[in-house]
């Protein structure tokens, strides 16, 4: 059994007793090699708890480059990069490629031959490293504090034998593996679920439920072929948009465009209307649909359904029918409408479509009965798939959890499997 010592650092806790521990400059450089010579043209961006990826591959997420690459700092492969304002929450990662990060990223190289970085990335991966940074920063807000680099260089590291850092990194990489794996298989596991999903609203929307019904061709594209005995009409002569509804109650839940995800209410503001904000306008009634305005490709929609005084956020169109809103909530977030509605949406980084603009689109409308029998249809079906996406999802946070405990303890010298 091996032996044990307090480290003497709070966020570590006991290490093996013939491990050292020294401050990160004993370890790391820190590298201020600027781009002017316009060196590199590749852009690297940090992610969240995924580490340093290439600019291209991160999405619709973060701030846009620069077109003055001569100001960047300039990371080379093996380099840990730390984002100053948000490493506290993970915004940190060793880099697998030579490119360009922003000039307020520290960029730390290894100096020392006794030290591997595969085990120090492991080691800054350690979400008990992640916010003893916080000792190290300044600043009013907690997840936009910056890191003293003078004071973060005084911070002790663990220093194991180089060949027990081989023997962690070498196990990590194993695991991990095997863990990263099983989560990108479920991912896009999940990812064919929400796809069977959309290919059932589309086909009942506008088909309905019966294969062999008789259809006619509406000429409109994004619509076809509906049942002959369908309507196309326009979105306006179907529901009544942001209704006027008087003042607003003296305290109500507030929801704005950050509550709702993928029609589900995340989370609600219990807020007084001196309080307010001045986008808090839409009263809301059982039964009424909530569009999303902006960025209406995520499908943040919501068919309110609760009790009590509740208000949106005039970044959605609030909508009520006569029809059956659950056939209409639907058809709002189908795919066939969607595109119609991001090709005439306006705005580059925050695309918007208004509210006239909306109701201009076209749908299929069948008799209030069958609307009723394609929403119960739908709700079976579609209950049924997210219950099987929440099962999936939950395997996937206790995998990683799993694999966040493990870089903790293994990073620290303390797992048995490791002996």
């Amino acid at each position: 059994m091996s032996a044990y010592k307090d480290s003497g650092i709070k966020w570590l806790g006991k290490i093996p007793a013939h491990w050292e521990v020294k401050p990160l400059k004993f370890i790391f450089d820190n590298i201020n090699e600027i781009n002017k010579n316009l060196e590199i043209k590749q852009i690297l961006s940090l992610v969240k708890d995924v580490g340093v990826i290439l600019y291209e591959d991160k999405g619709d997420i973060g701030n846009k480059s620069k077109d003055d690459l001569s100001s960047y700092k300039i990371a080379r492969k093996n380099d840990l990069v730390l984002n100053k304002m948000n490493a506290v929450i993970g915004s940190l990662g060793v880099s697998n490629y030579d490119g360009l990060v922003s000039p307020i990223y520290l960029v730390l190289r290894v100096k020392n031959q006794q030290c591997l970085i595969r085990y120090y990335s492991y080691l800054f991966q350690s979400k008990a490293l992640q916010k003893s940074l916080r000792q190290f920063a300044y600043g009013i807000m907690e997840i936009r504090e910056s890191i003293d680099y003078l004071e973060f260089k005084n911070m002790y590291l663990p220093l194991p034998p180089l060949e027990e850092q081989k023997k962690i990194a070498d196990f990590l990489d194993e695991k991990c593996k095997k863990i990263d794996d099983f989560v990108t298989k479920q991912t896009k596991f999940i990812e064919l679920l929400k796809e069977q999903k959309q290919v059932l609203i589309n086909q009942a929307t506008t088909k309905g439920l019966n294969k062999s019904t008789e259809l006619k061709d509406t000429h409109i594209p994004h619509l076809g072929k509906i049942p002959t005995h369908w309507e196309a009409i326009k979105l306006r002569y179907v529901v009544t948009a942001n209704p006027s509804t008087g003042e607003l109650p003296n305290n109500f839940y507030y929801i704005d465009l950050e509550s709702v995800i993928e029609g589900k209410l995340i989370y609600e503001k219990f807020i007084n209307k001196d309080n307010a904000p001045s986008r808090a306008q839409r009263v809301l009634n059982k039964g009424d649909i909530l569009f999303q305005l902006v960025r209406p490709y995520q499908k943040n929609n919501f068919l309110f359904e609760l009790n009590g005084d509740y208000v949106a956020s005039t970044g959605y169109a609030q909508l009520r029918t006569k029809e059956n809103n659950k056939f209409i909530y639907y058809v709002l977030g189908s795919d066939y409408l969607i595109d119609e509605i991001n090709k005439i949406s306006k705005g580059a980084n925050y695309p918007a479509i208004n509210t006239f603009d909306l109701l201009e689109l076209e749908i299929a409308l069948p008799p209030l009965e069958e609307q009723e029998k394609i929403a119960k249809y739908l709700d079976d079906k579609c209950e049924k798939i997210d219950k099987a996406i929440n099962n999936i999802t939950k395997q996937i946070s206790l995998i990683q959890e799993y694999k966040t405990s493990l870089i903790d303890t293994t990073t620290k010298g303390i797992l048995k499997e490791l002996k």
